[in-house]
């Protein structure tokens, strides 16, 4: 295989990275009761970080705070998210998922699993360590880029 420089290697997997989230997107159709890709965002956001704020969540969607209230307020209507006071602060309220929004999370964790497990099945085993291998180094670059892991709330709240 011939060397690709930085920037022809950033487009051809922006392009194969925009084709596999589509495809592990696509469904023939949203079950009923079951989360938008926006609410799945959100979803994963909260339980990402045990406990998050309305304001918390403002720069990871890019939009207004009444606009992500009205998100929120749309999970909490769904049963999925509910909303506390702050321990430490209650002029605050955190958001956290409800017992039904981790069982759905979890079963949305389930179907994505599957999905991908179908794709990399037909992946020799070979193939399949080669690309975990390739996919952590791509990660740890990632963090080293980013100056700290996706877990750090200053990363997370400015990757979207």
């Amino acid at each position: 295989m011939s060397e690709l420089d930085a920037t022809d290697a950033a487009d051809q997997l922006l392009g194969m990275t925009n084709l596999f989230q589509m495809t592990m997107d696509r469904r023939r159709a949203r079950p009923a009761g079951e989360p938008t890709r926006l609410q799945s965002f959100l979803l994963m956001a909260i339980a990402r970080h045990g406990t998050m704020t309305v304001s918390e969540l403002v720069p990871l969607l890019d939009v207004s705070p009444a606009t992500t209230s009205q998100m929120v307020g749309t999970l909490e209507t769904r049963g999925w998210v509910s909303r506390a006071f702050d321990p430490e602060d209650h002029r605050r309220h955190v958001l956290e998922l409800t017992v039904e929004g981790q069982a759905m999370m979890e079963r949305s964790r389930m179907r994505r699993r599957e999905r991908l497990r179908e794709i990399l099945s037909r992946l020799s085993g070979t193939d399949r360590a080669e690309l975990v291998r390739l996919a952590e180094r791509v990660a740890a670059a990632a963090v080293e880029v980013a100056g700290s892991h996706p877990e750090d709330p200053q990363v997370a709240g400015g990757e979207a």
